[in-house]
Parts: structure tokens; sequence; C-alpha cells
């Protein structure tokens, strides 16, 4: 090649890069054009490449502008308001010092109130802020006085949005029209990621062989599936004394979604827990130590939490504001259970609050609740390399799921359903009460889950790997039940039975020792048998070494029927064989001393465990 032919190259080439720059100024100014159109600044504010600016109007020629500098740059992205017209606010975008970009939907109710409330989000996310009075005023003015062209569809939750899922960071699935984003009241920083799918998955590769991990992490994947197959809410309770490894059985569930900051406690009131709960709808919430909270309030936040609604308020005109709804799977811990964190305040469990709550014990009867150390020598070094991965790979698995089932979503929940009815047939015990049978729901929604994941090639386990850590578990949670009966009917025997232990002697009179005493006042008895009875529950009579309970009615009324419902307790002491009975009656007529003939209720000695 000669010298002439490089130097036209050489020239061609430098005409290309004048061209290229000049390109790239008419792009540039193009951009900014459409940045000036697109958000309509109010009077006097401008933006450069580092900050948001307030220019004076000039009052005299002779002076020169007054510029305020009010913040780093601080772009109004655009307009949000709810599918019904209402909640407006406006999509903030900004970069922190660390180069980190930042997007808010702040609402623009959070406007209204005196004090900037809403500089404490911005502030804590890093947008430098002048300090001074001015520059607040008017970082006010321009959210509020700002009129970008672009518009957004807000929820006030994470979760499912038609066929998007909502998270804070991002929106994952496409809408016809228009970007869904979350606008919240609530601060929602837990839901973060770090790593890679790759770097997380060494955590399921510790789960295989632990059942209470493998039921975590399934669970935690089964409340992506709640919405979508209109599964109702409900939680799971790790029950255990400490240091066996409850903590670290829900910081393997939280990686789905975020860090250690994403596992909470039970020490929120329940008015926080609506909050709390608002924003892990179709999520899992992990509450570590359920000791910590308060035993008055407790029961009332499990049914909150699994009915999916807030309670009813009014405004100020006394009209019921909207209820904000959410449906969630939600994962506990603690040294004892719901029935028994209520007694410390008097109160006892419904079989509502233990349907919605189930009790799971932590300790698998190996190394606490793990079952396979892999190559760890203890217990304490197996969760100290799990807790250790978890504080640095999170957040990736859920939104690689999310975005999965959003591709072929028909084939996988077609394929979730015909799971569960698998589960289903091989785990239902028979003779099982429809209680049982709801229970199993939850539990094979959680084993399919599992199983949906390792299809997706999210989990790295082998089938069956889900189905076989969540069966385990529900084995468990009916062994600590005791029965697959109706958990009411089990409840009511109990508490017949507890009845007549604490008082089958010291409050039924001895009917023989009475009739003694009338025939022989000169026994050695001290005092009549009826006078010696405190607060008496009725009569007892006893032949062959059966003793038969007269139970006055008021005294089974209020005491043998106290919180439950009298035909149940009636049906289950006749199905029991405790009562004796006739056609038409469940009480019996029976001369009594002093009393004459009376109505009462004929216990056998059987409600003692006694067989005839």
């Amino acid at each position: 090649m000669n010298v002439s032919t490089i130097d036209e190259i050489s020239q061609e080439n430098s005409a290309l890069e004048i061209i290229r720059h000049r390109v790239r100024e008419i792009e540039k100014k193009c951009d900014e054009q459409r940045e000036r159109e697109l958000t309509r600044l109010p009077p006097g504010f401008y933006l450069d490449d580092t900050s948001l600016w307030y220019q004076e109007p000039k009052e005299d020629e002779d002076e020169g502008p007054v510029r305020l500098r009010i913040c780093s740059r601080l772009e109004i992205i655009a307009v949000t308001r709810n599918q019904h017209g209402e909640d407006f606010g406006r999509l903030l975008q900004w970069h922190d010092c660390d180069g980190r970009m930042h997007t808010w939907a702040m609402p623009m109710s959070m406007l209204a109130s005196e004090g900037y409330p809403y500089l404490g989000e911005l502030l804590s996310k890093g947008l430098e802020i002048e300090p001074g009075r001015m520059a607040r005023q008017k970082l006010t003015v321009y959210i509020q006085s700002s009129r970008p062209t672009a518009r957004g569809l807000c929820t006030p939750h994470v979760g499912w949005h038609h066929d998007c899922f909502v998270l804070p960071s991002r929106t994952i699935g496409q809408t016809a029209n228009e970007q869904v984003i979350l606008q919240s009241n609530y601060p929602a920083g837990h839901f973060s990621t770090r790593g890679t799918l790759e770097n997380w998955q060494q955590i399921p590769k510790l789960c295989v062989g632990n059942s209470r991990l493998v039921f975590a992490l399934s669970m935690s994947f089964a409340s992506i599936l709640l919405t979508p197959l209109g599964i109702e809410s409900g939680g799971v309770h790790f029950q255990g004394t400490s240091s066996l490894g409850k903590t670290t059985i829900l910081r393997v569930a939280a990686t789905l979604w975020g860090g250690k900051d994403y596992v909470l406690t039970w020490r929120a009131t329940t008015n926080g827990l609506e909050g709390i709960a608002m924003n892990h709808n179709d999520t899992l919430l992990c509450l570590d130590e359920l000791g910590q909270s308060d035993p008055d309030k407790v029961g009332e936040a499990t049914y909150m939490l699994a009915n999916g609604s807030k309670k009813v308020r009014s405004d100020a005109s006394g009209d019921s504001k909207p209820t904000a709804k959410w449906r969630i799977f939600y994962l506990s811990s603690g040294e004892t259970n719901l029935a028994g964190h209520l007694m410390q305040a008097g109160k006892k469990t419904r079989a509502g609050q233990e349907v919605r709550i189930l009790d799971i014990p932590a300790d698998t009867g190996k190394y606490g609740a793990f079952e396979n150390l892999h190559h760890y020598p203890t217990g304490d070094a197996f969760a100290n390399a799990l807790n250790l991965l978890t504080t640095q790979f999170y957040g990736t698995a859920a939104i690689h799921f999310i975005e999965q089932l959003i591709a072929n979503k028909s084939e996988y929940l077609k394929l979730t359903k015909e799971k569960m009815q698998q589960f289903e047939r091989e785990c239902f015990p028979p003779k099982a009460s429809g209680q049982v049978a709801r229970v199993l729901n939850r539990f094979a929604i959680i084993a399919a889950a599992g199983e949906l994941a390792t299809k997706m090639g999210i989990t790295g386990w082998q089938y069956g790997e889900a189905f076989q850590g969540v069966k385990f578990c529900f084995e468990a949670w009916l062994l600590t039940r005791g029965s697959v009966g109706l958990l009411e009917r089990e409840q009511i025997k109990a508490h017949i039975r507890r009845f007549f232990e604490l008082n089958g002697e010291s409050r039924f009179i001895d009917i023989a020792a009475f009739k003694a005493h009338i025939e022989d006042p000169s026994s050695n008895q001290m005092q009549m048998p009826h006078q010696k009875i405190v607060n008496r529950a009725g009569f007892r009579e006893s032949e062959m070494e059966k003793t038969t309970y007269y139970v006055l009615p008021e005294v089974f009324n209020v005491e043998l029927c106290a919180g439950f419902d009298k035909k149940l307790v009636e049906s289950v002491c006749m199905e029991e064989g405790w009562l004796i009975h006739g056609k038409e009656r469940v009480t019996s007529k029976k001369r009594l001393p002093q009393m004459g003939a009376k109505w009462v209720y004929m216990f056998t000695n059987r409600v003692l465990g006694d067989e005839d």
C-alpha cells in the first residue's frame, strides 16, 4: 500500500470521526430537549449534571442571578396513580455518592404533613440535600409543581399486579401500556440482592437431606404461587429449645428475597405487623423469636396475618376506610409454641389459630434442626457455614423463579396443581378430618413449589427432594398434633378429662357417704359430706369399682362448655361413651340428696380413661 493511499484512508477516518462527533452532539441536544419536554420543571428550577438548582428571578438588571443549590441531581420521571385514579405520586430518581441509582415512587400525600416527612426516605437513600429551611421548602415546591408527561400505575404493596410481579427495585413482567411501580409509605429496603444464582446455589446444596431446611426453602418459593393458585395465607412455626438451629432455618428461607435484614422479629406490634404484611405480599415473611411478642396480642396477630387483611377503620367522617389486603406465607420460630405463649396471658388457642399457624418441632432427633451435616464435624460448624453463606448470596433465586413462571405461567401452574394432587394422595391420613385435609393442602403447595423450582434448575436438587423433606415435616406436625380428627374435639376431650381429674373427688358429694351419715348421725364423721365440699359441681356414686358422676346443668354449661359450643361438647361426650343418656335427651333424671329428682349429666368413669 503506497503513502497516498494511507493518507486517503486517514482523511476518511478523520471525516468519519467528525461526523460521529456531530451525531453525538445532536443526540445529546435531542436528549436534553426530550428531557425538558418529558418533565416540565417549575419556573426558576433547572438541573445540571450533578445538582438541582433554583435561580431567583432578577429584580434589577444590574444585579446578577441569585442561585440556590437544593440537592444533588433529582429527576422526576413520571406521575403515578392507582388503577382507580387515586393515590397520586411522583416517581423520583437519583444517584447516591457511590454512583448507585435509586428510584422511589413517593406518595403525594407525604407533602401534606408538616415537617417534610419524605426527606427521611430521600436522605436515607443517599440524596444530598442542602441544609437550611429554604432548600427544603424549594425541594417540596419542585416535587409538587413538576409536571412529567410520563405515567405509571402504582400499587401499595409488593407482589402480583395482574401479570407483573412488583418489587421495590424492579417490576418483573410487562403490562400492555404502563409500568407498574411500588408506591408505599412503608420502607421496603429489606429486599436486596447479592451474588449470582450460581453463588446462591451453594445454600440449597447444603440443604439436601435436611427436611427442615428443604421445607423452609420450598415454602419461600410457594409464597409466590399463592395468588396465581388462589391459596389462602398461613404460617408455620418451628418450635424448640435454644441453639437448635431455628434461626438458621429462617435465614435460609429468607435468602430468596434478601440478606440478614430480611428476617424480622415478633417484637413488632399488631399495628406494625399490618404494614409489614403489606410489604411481604406474595412473598415469605420471616418472624423470629415468638417469645418476644406480647401474649395478649399475638393470637390476634396470627388471625390477621392468615386472614390477609387488617382491621376495618373509619375515616374522619365515620365511613369505613378501604381495607388493605395481602396474601403471604409466614415462617416463625421460638422456644415455645403459640399455645404455650398464649397461656402466659391466661388465654388458650382455638382450632382456627392452630390451623393458621402450624407447629413443627425444629428438633429432628439427630443434630438439632439438621439430619445431614455433609462434611462438617458438628451441628454448630454446619450452622455457622450455612449462616455465612446466607450473608453473602441472596435475592436472586426468587427473581429467576418469577421470570420463568411468568414466561410459562399456564404450563407451570398446571404442573404445580398436578404435583399438589400427587402429594395429597401419597400423604393423606386415613379418616382425616377436614382440618387435616386443609393443612395438608398447605404442605402440598410447599412440596410442589420446591419441585417446580427444581424443574426450573434453580435449587440444584434431585427430583423428589422437596417431596421427601416436606413429607417428613408433615408427619412431624401430625405427631405433635396427636390426632387426625377435628382439633376442637381433641380440645374438648382434653378439657373434660382435666375437669374430672382435678375435681372428681373434691367437688362431687359421695351419695353413699351422705346416706350413711343420715342413717347413723353418731358416726365418726365430724361433718356432713356435703359440708366438706367447696364449690359443688354435683354428686358421685360408686358401685363395683365403677363411679358415676352426676354433673349439675349449670356447672356443665359454664365450666365444661367454657369456650366451646354446647352441642358439640354433648356430641363429643356421647360419641366417646362418657355420657349415659336416653333417646330424646342428653340429660338423665336422678334423685339427689336434699335436691329431689333433677335432670343432670351422668358421666361414667370412662371419662377418666377407665374401661367398663
